[in-house]
């Protein structure tokens, strides 16, 4: 049975980083073994078929150096799959089934040696950044290009494009002679920010808006006066409190102006005169 190196996952969480005795490439650091199968010196006939077992789904093997060596080959392309045979679990020993990960990655205690592989797989993870920079690239090229001078170089930046939407039936020109009121907007097309309120504050129940206290204002005999001179006049007998229109409390009673009145001092500045 053939299985790709990346299917068949280590029991141990490290493993050391040469080969044992009992090996064809005894006293042998794995990352050299791994320079032999790059530079053809090895071929993975030459090296011991590794025994895999199932558990939970998945193919586990003990000979987790080997696996080492062959998923670095498979990773640097140079091997697709390997021929491997099956064990049974129960020749497993527990004590040796440490992986913390599942099995997806181990660590190598010490210098794993060789200098190919490494060498390798620096130029593969750089042609695999420059692949990945010219895609990005290519797909720079669908913009539009602009040419920004500077004083030192030239310099060509993608512009993108800006796509306006036509006007609603609702939308009015802006022009220098089409009205004299405020637009919402500044000079600059931006939102004229400093004339709209941040917060539209939720009004409580009985609220009376501005408008309502403008119109009130206006309606009545002492309009656009200020609340002080409203209140000398009180003190001067200039006006009586039935000049004033009643207000009604919190409770939708009437007879809160005449409250007002005596917090405000009225009644004290009364004996006073007298």
């Amino acid at each position: 049975m053939n299985l790709r190196p990346s299917k068949i996952f280590y029991t141990q969480d490290s493993i050391s980083n040469y080969f044992g005795m009992s090996t064809t490439h005894s006293d042998m650091l794995i990352g050299e073994t791994l320079d032999d199968l790059i530079n053809g010196l090895a071929t993975v006939s030459s090296i011991p078929t590794i025994g895999v077992f199932r558990l939970e789904g998945k193919w586990f093997t003990l000979d987790n150096r080997r696996l080492w060596v062959f998923r670095k080959a498979e990773k640097l392309g140079i091997i697709d799959s390997i021929p491997v045979y099956t064990t049974s679990i129960s020749e497993m020993d527990p004590n040796k089934f440490t992986t913390c990960n599942e099995g997806l990655s181990v660590d190598v205690r010490g210098n794993a040696g060789g200098s190919v592989w490494r060498r390798r797989r620096t130029r593969r993870s750089r042609n695999q950044y420059q692949d990945h920079y010219s895609e990005a690239s290519n797909r720079m090229d669908n913009y539009s290009e602009t040419t920004i001078n500077s004083r030192s170089t030239d310099s060509t930046f993608p512009a993108p494009t800006c796509i306006r939407s036509p006007p609603t039936s609702h939308s009015t020109p802006l022009s220098d002679h089409s009205s004299s009121k405020r637009s919402p907007f500044s000079d600059s097309g931006l939102p004229n920010y400093s004339r709209q309120p941040l917060f539209e504050q939720s009004k409580p129940p009985g609220y009376i808006g501005n408008d309502r206290i403008q119109e009130n204002e206006v309606s009545t005999r002492h309009h656009d006066m200020c609340i002080g001179e409203t209140l000398d006049e009180l003190v001067k007998r200039s006006a009586i409190v039935t000049s004033i229109p009643r207000i009604s409390d919190s409770g939708g009673k009437e007879g809160g102006s005449h409250r007002i009145i005596e917090d405000s001092g009225y009644s004290e500045k009364r004996k006073n005169l007298k």
